[in-house]
Formats: structure tokens, C-alpha cells, sequence
């Protein structure tokens, strides 16, 4: 028994060493924080409290393409945001490619169901229906472009 115990306190104490703990090569990536949007997504906030964007994957039948939709709402994430977007596109990294994905998105009012509170931007349907979406967000009001790095699980 002692030599089982021996045994084990070694490989605790070498467990560290052999999963990487402590080395500095390691890279994070900061999520903005975020919060319960209006249309069913996560609202991810602008930088300089230029608002919230709140992305909600659009699901339809099983197994056919998916829509990302991006909804503007103000610096509370309560309400519509006021000014407009001239542009979003967004870079995400999908599980099944090693590159990110460059994906833009248009103007699309929302058909059917629920009026959608917000200005609604959209992609095409593809093929984005994952567990995990991580990304950024690249949205331009009044010429200035504004990244928000995202993550959704």
C-alpha cells in the first residue's frame, strides 16, 4: 500500500509538467462579455458603448442550411439601436475548417412569425448549424468599423 501511494504522488506531483502547465506559449482570446438578447441570441456588446449586436443562429428544417442573423441594439441590449449599420461581415471559425471563414451579411427583414426587434442583417443559408461558433464581428456605423470577438455554444 505505502508503494501505491508513493506511486501515486509522483505522478501527481509530474502530472503538471507533462499536461503543459506553465508554459507561456499559450494563447487566449477574450470574449467580450455578453448578455441575453431580444430575438433568441446572445448580445455581444460594441466597443466605445456603441451598442450591442446580438447573434442568433436560424435554425429551419433538420438537415437543411442555416442562417446567422445579427439584430443592432443599443447600449442597454433593450432596444433597437438608433444609428445604422452600413456594413456587417463576420470571420467565423467553424469546426469542420482549420482557416476562418470570411461570411457577410445583408439587410434582410425577418419573414413570418414574431416582428424581430432590431435591424436584422442575415447571411445566405450555409452550412453553419454547430454546437460551437466562434469568431468576430466586424460591424461599421458612421465609417468606423467595430470588431467584437464572439463565442456561441
Amino acid at each position: 500500500m505505502k508503494n501505491i501511494s508513493i506511486l501515486f504522488l509522483s505522478m501527481v506531483a509530474i502530472l503538471p509538467t507533462l499536461s503543459g502547465c506553465g508554459k507561456s506559449d499559450v494563447v487566449v482570446t477574450e470574449v467580450a462579455k455578453s448578455k441575453a438578447g431580444l430575438n433568441g441570441g446572445i448580445a455581444f456588446p460594441l466597443p466605445e458603448s456603441q451598442g450591442h449586436a446580438e447573434l442568433v443562429v436560424e435554425r429551419g428544417k433538420p438537415g437543411q442550411p442555416v442562417v446567422i442573423a445579427v439584430y443592432l441594439l443599443d447600449e442597454t441590449a433593450k432596444k433597437p439601436m438608433a444609428g445604422k449599420a452600413s456594413s456587417i461581415k463576420a470571420n467565423l471559425q467553424l469546426p469542420t475548417d482549420p482557416e476562418p471563414k470570411s461570411v457577410a451579411f445583408t439587410e434582410k427583414p425577418k419573414a413570418g412569425g414574431k416582428p424581430p426587434i432590431g435591424t436584422r442583417f442575415a447571411t445566405a443559408p450555409g452550412p453553419y448549424d454547430f454546437d460551437e461558433l466562434k469568431g468576430d464581428i466586424f460591424v461599421t456605423i458612421d465609417g468606423k468599423e467595430l470588431t467584437v470577438p464572439f463565442a456561441l455554444r
